[in-house]
């Protein structure tokens, strides 16, 4: 009887591991992989979204990173806009400027996105060029002077200065390597020329000896020593500067006082752009108040206005637009056709878009143009 018993749970033992060694039967195997691909396609779906939420959203912090310090740019330029050139009998005269002797002013040369402005530069706080950026939109110009000293005009003396020489009542303000603007009056030819490096300023002084990079005794056939009125002070870095779109949804910044040159002149300083516009806050009262928002277009266009001081005055603000695109082309319609800007004036303007799989985001600001002090404007 033992002898039967040990061999019962000797046949148990063996067909308990026979069974053991068998593995899953196909339908288990059928019912692991079902549970295991839709856990995987779980799994896949949410991974897909986190990244992909994750991409726009690092998309749109990258816009709106560059739209903050692109309006910020801008602001800083306009805010500047007419510093040191605060004298009504300058605004206006058709500038002219060299550079080591190759005249840059009237604009020579101008490369894209500014190959359509007029060359013919006038001495302005800052202009709006109606859509002369082409599907960019508009062109902002501004200028300003960079001397803490040299806000007021300088009259030259009775005696006239000579080609290399600025013959002025007093020196006070310069100084060795400022930038001037010489004057005889609104209409006629303005020169950029530059204090010498060796020019030392005293109480006495009234000669200022001009040399450097920007000193040309005559510039496109015209002679500095035409003017004869007054000369101001720019400094030494004067904002002489065009902001417009062009190529790849780029901002560009052209320096009008240095030659074109298509590795320096225009720089790239943000990506992304889509559209600049802006419109003018002008008024008819000392006091800044009842601003009126006006396109730059009929009187406030940049042909007429340029060489209307009286009216250049009248703008004291100016509001500017400007729209970002996404880099990520997203796989939905994730935008509307067009983009409302200057929606609170009474000229909205309505910027039609093309690709809705990007994303756009609209800035806008309001600049007081605060240095654009014109005597006699109202």
């Amino acid at each position: 009887m033992q002898i039967n018993m040990s061999r019962k749970l000797s046949f148990l033992n063996k067909t308990r591991q026979i069974k053991g060694n068998q593995g899953f039967s196909l339908v288990e195997l059928m019912v692991a992989l079902t549970i295991g691909l839709f856990v995987s396609m779980a799994v896949y779906s949410v991974v897909s979204v986190s990244e992909s939420r994750k991409r726009t959203t690092t998309s749109k912090n990258d816009i709106n990173q560059q739209g903050a310090y692109a309006i910020y740019q801008i602001d800083q330029t306009l805010r500047n806009a007419g510093a040191g050139l605060g004298e009504n009998s300058a605004y206006g005269c058709p500038v002219q400027a060299a550079f080591q002797a190759k005249p840059v002013l009237p604009a020579v040369g101008l490369l894209a996105p500014f190959n359509t402005v007029n060359t013919d530069i006038r001495l302005v706080p800052a202009l709006i060029l109606d859509n002369q950026a082409g599907a960019g939109g508009d062109i902002i110009l501004s200028m300003s002077g960079a001397s803490g000293l040299g806000q007021v005009a300088t009259p030259f003396a009775a005696t006239g200065s000579t080609n290399n020489i600025m013959s002025l009542r007093n020196t006070v303000g310069f100084s060795a390597n400022d930038l001037a603007l010489l004057v005889r009056s609104n209409t006629a030819p303005c020169f950029i020329s530059q204090v010498s490096d060796t020019f030392v300023p005293t109480v006495s002084a009234t000669n200022v000896a001009l040399a450097g990079n920007y000193h040309s005794p005559t510039i496109n056939g015209n002679v500095i020593t035409d003017a004869n009125a007054f000369a101001l002070n720019m400094g030494k870095s004067p904002n002489f500067n065009m902001i417009g779109i062009g190529t790849n949804n780029r901002l560009f910044s052209y320096n009008l006082l240095m030659p074109a040159n298509a590795s320096t002149n225009p720089t790239v300083f943000i990506e992304n752009t889509v559209q600049l516009q802006a419109i003018y806050g002008v008024t008819n009262t000392a006091n800044n108040t009842d601003i009126t928002w006006v396109a730059p277009t009929g009187n406030f266009a940049h042909a007429t206005l340029k060489t209307n001081p009286a009216r250049l005055a009248s703008i004291r603000a100016i509001k500017v637009a400007l729209i970002l695109r996404t880099n990520l082309q997203e796989k939905d319609t994730v935008s509307n056709n067009s983009i409302t800007v200057f929606a609170d004036t009474p000229i909205p303007m309505t910027i039609n878009l093309t690709g809705t799989n990007f994303r756009y985001q609209a800035f806008e600001t309001t600049i007081p143009i605060r240095n654009s002090l014109i005597e006699g404007a109202n």
